[in-house]
């Protein structure tokens, strides 16, 4: 497992709330050189606790409807589960994320389509390809989702991060596209990078990219880690309500818990998800049994289950 000192946490801290703070920024912040600050960086990489440096991007923005797919699989050996995490990972311009869960479900599919007839067309695909093999699942429209920096140190101030909440579209130009399918997983490239690949201005580059912030597509920057590798394990709350008359309340509570780093309010599945990160099954029953007393009047059940990896996430569609 891996140790972090506070000056490990302090720059994840910041990274989570701007993955694409420039360094020397980041250094006058925390009054560390950029040295260090760029060594220690380096070294989370590797050890594999940061994954990717991320742009939240709103699709729907774009005019995408994002749909979640839970799948529970019987007789599914080790060949079967790599040959259908191969066939999903295929749908490159549909299937944002597929993420290996545990307990009441194996999979979540987050896919993005435009029209009813592209969702059967994905779903109809990985149905006749897996009949045999899917025993369960369970579909919801995935929206809106909102997202919080929390990480490690207390912090009053809490960025929250909202996509899926607008309805207004945005004319997006191919240029838009093409920069945040190479940025929104590494938002820290040089633009120059982006604009030699793209065969563009550097001037280009970076005024599309502050056009993006401006319009809200570009709605927030996070860090993509694997926290297992500091002792914390990712769970899924699903949470089912007697009544939403306490959900502002409830959504207030989410926000300023240090654990929970995700909310979603979804149509056809739990009438609130929250997502959180644990050190040990017995934290989460204890947040499980806090929201309980907290809102008794309201909160009818809960169910939970873990995720351990995502194979797959780009929430860039073409």
């Amino acid at each position: 497992m891996i140790k972090l000192d506070i000056y490990d946490k302090r720059i994840l801290h910041e990274l989570d709330k701007y993955s694409n703070i420039p360094l020397k920024k980041l250094s006058k912040k925390l009054r560390r050189s950029k040295q260090l600050i760029f060594y220690r960086m380096k070294r989370m990489e590797q050890e594999g606790l940061i994954r990717s440096y991320n742009a939240v991007i709103d699709v729907g923005r774009l005019g995408f409807l994002t749909y979640r797919f839970y799948i529970k699989m019987r007789s599914f050996n080790n060949k079967d589960k790599e040959f259908f995490e191969k066939y999903i990972t295929n749908f490159k311009d549909r299937v944002f994320v597929l993420a290996v869960l545990h307990g009441r479900w194996d999979y979540a599919l987050i896919v993005g389509v435009k029209s009813a007839q592209q969702l059967h067309e994905i779903w109809d695909s990985i149905s006749n390809k897996f009949k045999k093999n899917i025993l369960n699942y369970n579909f919801c429209l995935y929206s809106p989702i909102y997202n919080f920096n929390k990480l490690f140190i207390e912090d009053k101030v809490i960025l929250e991060r909202v996509y899926g909440n607008d309805p207004s579209l945005y004319q997006a130009k191919k240029m838009d596209l093409d920069i945040l399918k190479i940025y929104s997983n590494n938002t820290r490239i040089p633009s120059l990078h982006i604009a030699q690949k793209l065969k563009v201005s550097l001037g280009t580059v970076k005024n599309r990219i502050k056009i993006l912030e401006k319009e809200k597509i570009i709605c927030g920057y996070k860090l993509g880690l694997d926290l297992t590798k500091v002792g914390y394990d990712n769970y899924r709350i699903d949470i089912y309500l007697t009544t939403s008359s306490r959900n502002k309340e409830l959504h207030e509570f989410f926000k300023y818990h240090q654990n929970i780093y995700q909310v979603h309010y979804t149509i056809g599945g739990a009438d609130i998800e929250i997502e959180l990160f644990v050190n040990g099954l017995q934290n989460l029953i204890n947040i499980m049994n806090e929201i309980k007393t907290r809102f008794s009047d309201v909160v009818d059940y809960m169910d939970y289950f873990s995720y351990s990896s995502i194979i797959r996430m780009n929430y860039v569609p073409d």
